[in-house]
């Protein structure tokens, strides 16, 4: 099954064709018991297509589940069929760049981005998301990864400062909290800054073009074994790779000066799961909001599922 959600578009891009409009309510869509090709299919046109979300200059995030092995990541096929019908798109020009911030793990190789063939038994088997976007790329398209990297530096406030993140410091339920998001440079055209919340960056200046995000989280319950001491986090759970999680999950980090926790230390750790839904309704007013959700239930759950 696929769920997609659509929400009206945050302020920096409202008004601007193709993005959907306004939308006073969100709507959820659901198709299932296709193949993954023909969910996909059904859902976009069911949404009205792509095409009221993505304009065809546009730099379009694909923000993944990357965390989990197996069938934890973010189905791979899922993120192909969404590819072709953003490249599809007539006189597309933009980039789809495939994004997630793992929070520095090092067994990279049963996870999204590399994952190895034992480690895509319960995902898709032809390929992890390197490969993918490799083959894209093998047949002349503008597709690419990027796996954001968590940043011990000082925070940046725009792209005139070069790559990096801005962070945002606040109090929550009593402890002093950070949210960020990530500044890159496109791995597919050098010198061009992508700031997720205010467009894209090159020769010192934004250029007005925009960049559309996509959040693809699985529906996945979340914990061990019986998998019930979160329940379904899904799309809430995506939050936590689109900001920095410095340190390990129960880890208070001093950043720009401030001692601080992070989303996770500050919500699942402190035995609050409900207060990540907090954070990430935050995130969306004060960093930057996807203008789709596409959640992918396709044989998900950690454990047995």
């Amino acid at each position: 099954a696929f769920f997609a959600t659509r929400c009206s578009d945050d302020s920096s891009s409202a008004g601007l064709p193709g993005t959907g409009g306004p939308i006073n309510d969100t709507d959820v869509f659901l198709v299932k018991n296709g193949t993954v090709q023909q969910n996909m299919a059904k859902l976009l046109e069911m949404i009205g297509g792509i095409s009221a979300f993505i304009n065809p200059q546009d730099i379009v995030v694909l923000k993944c589940n990357g965390q989990w092995p197996n069938q934890g990541y973010t189905n791979t096929e899922c993120i192909k069929y969404l590819t072709e019908a953003i490249l599809s798109i007539p006189g597309f020009s933009g980039e789809v760049l495939i994004c997630d911030n793992i929070q520095n793990a090092s067994s990279d190789t049963s996870r999204g981005f590399l994952a190895s063939a034992e480690n895509r038994v319960h995902n898709w088997a032809d390929h992890n998301w390197t490969t993918l976007a490799g083959e894209f790329q093998a047949s002349g398209k503008p597709v690419a990864v990027y796996r954001w990297q968590n940043d011990y530096g000082p925070r940046k406030t725009s792209p005139a400062d070069g790559a990096g993140w801005v962070r945002e410091y606040f109090q929550f339920h009593g402890n002093t909290v950070y949210l960020s998001y990530p500044i890159f440079e496109s791995p597919l055209t050098p010198g061009r800054l992508i700031d997720m919340k205010n467009g894209v960056w090159e020769n010192g200046a934004y250029t007005g073009r925009r960049v559309k995000t996509i959040f693809i989280p699985t529906l996945n319950n979340h914990g061990w074994g019986s998998e019930d001491y979160a329940g379904i986090t899904s799309a809430i759970k995506c939050f936590f790779g689109a900001t920095e999680i410095h340190t390990g999950d129960d880890a208070t980090v001093t950043l720009d000066g401030n001692s601080c926790r992070h989303i996770h230390s500050a919500t699942y750790t402190g035995s609050q799961a409900g207060y990540a839904g907090e954070l990430a309704a935050r995130y969306m007013l004060n960093m930057y909001r996807p203008v789709l959700f596409i959640t992918c239930a396709v044989w998900s759950g950690y454990e047995s599922r």
